[in-house]
């Protein structure tokens, strides 16, 4: 009798960090640890819009019984090292209400 290989899924994200910029005249925030991004005319547009997206991937996980953002690949490592250079002020990151919940940083580049 055959065995079946058991698939392992990597330990969920608790926080995931966005580098924000300009893009002409949109916001860009691209997540670090999983490659989504998103754009908006205001910050307050783009903070509503990636919380929606990031819900968006938590639910189709939680239809489909995996991990969120499972399979999905970090940013490309030019964002990563714009974070580096960024601007991080001293607010407190915000929850996204997904299962389980991730905290959300953000820096300005």
């Amino acid at each position: 009798m055959a065995m079946k290989a058991v698939e392992e899924q990597p330990p969920a994200l608790d926080s995931i960090r966005a580098i924000v910029f300009r893009e002409g005249n949109w916001y860009v925030a691209q997540c670090l640890e999983v490659d989504i991004a998103t754009q908006a005319k205001s910050l307050g547009a783009l903070r509503e819009e990636l919380e929606r997206m990031l819900k968006g991937y938590g639910e189709v996980a939680r239809e489909e019984q995996a991990q969120p953002f499972a399979g999905l690949p970090e940013a490309p490592k030019k964002f990563h090292d714009m974070w580096e250079h960024a601007w991080q002020y001293d607010t407190p990151a915000f929850t996204i209400q997904v299962t389980p919940p991730i905290s959300l940083r953000a820096a300005f580049a």
